[in-house]
Formats: C-alpha cells, sequence, structure tokens
C-alpha cells in the first residue's frame, strides 16, 4: 500500500532530479546562477503561496520554479507573453498561449519549470491554480 509519506519521499527525489536536470540544461546554455521559487499550496480551498515572491537577478541568470503544492497542479503565467519571451532564452517548461502569455502547462507536486533571463527589466507573473487565488511574483533582471 502507498502511504502519503512515501509519495512525499518519491515527489522530493523526483523535484530534485528535476532541479538537477534544469540546473544541468541550463548549465550547457552558460547561465552564470539559477535561483529557485517554490511554489507552496495547502488547505481547502487551496490557497497558494511563493517563496520570494520577488526574486532580483542579473542577465544571464536563471529561474527554477518548483511545485511543492501538494493538494493541487499549478501554472506559472507571464501576461506579456511576447515581452518575456523576447527577453528569455531556454525556456523549459513554457509555452505561448493563444492570448499571447507565457505559461507553462500544469506542473504536478516535485514538477519544475525554467527560464534563463537575457534582458534586464521587470517581468510579473502569477502562479494560477483552478480553485485559489493566483499567487504574483516579480522578476527583477538588473543591466
Amino acid at each position: 500500500m502507498v502511504t502519503l509519506k512515501g509519495l512525499m519521499k518519491l515527489a522530493v527525489v523526483a523535484s530534485m532530479l528535476a532541479i538537477t536536470f534544469c540546473l544541468l540544461h541550463v548549465a550547457t546554455i552558460e547561465a552564470e546562477e539559477c535561483y529557485v521559487v517554490k511554489i507552496f499550496g495547502e488547505g481547502s480551498p487551496v490557497s497558494v503561496r511563493i517563496e520570494p515572491d520577488i526574486v532580483s537577478i542579473s542577465k544571464g541568470n536563471c529561474v527554477v520554479w518548483i511545485n511543492w503544492a501538494r493538494t493541487t497542479e499549478v501554472e506559472v503565467n507571464f501576461r506579456e507573453g511576447k515581452r518575456c519571451s523576447d527577453a528569455t532564452k531556454t525556456p523549459v517548461g513554457f509555452r505561448m498561449d493563444a492570448m499571447n502569455c507565457y505559461v507553462t502547462d500544469r506542473i504536478r507536486l516535485g514538477g519544475t519549470a525554467s527560464l534563463m533571463f537575457t534582458g534586464d527589466g521587470t517581468f510579473d507573473y502569477e502562479v494560477e491554480t483552478p480553485f485559489a487565488t493566483p499567487a504574483k511574483g516579480r522578476i527583477i533582471v538588473k543591466k
């Protein structure tokens, strides 16, 4: 019988492998540093929060989002998709949707998505779930 504790251990191992893969993938394209944004979710209805909600980086750095929300899958959504797409490279898990937003597919527990930022500016995003108010985040890329 599979227990919740056993599933959580498996999720931790899977997420560490996913982060390692993302970091190795980004490292091959010469990222300076990678910063991790953790996504948490709990309760009923689900309350989502991100840590840290503001990340300040330099050009050439990457950001990796990891879903630790135990009760839901999440999406990371940049509403200014074209602008964000133009200032990033090597997206892992991101795509442009029909509304011209830069968005991930649903990220399961322990799953990741990442972007390397090559242009300066401030990039606001939301972490969305099916049944909760989105959590808002910001990436500040310095010149």
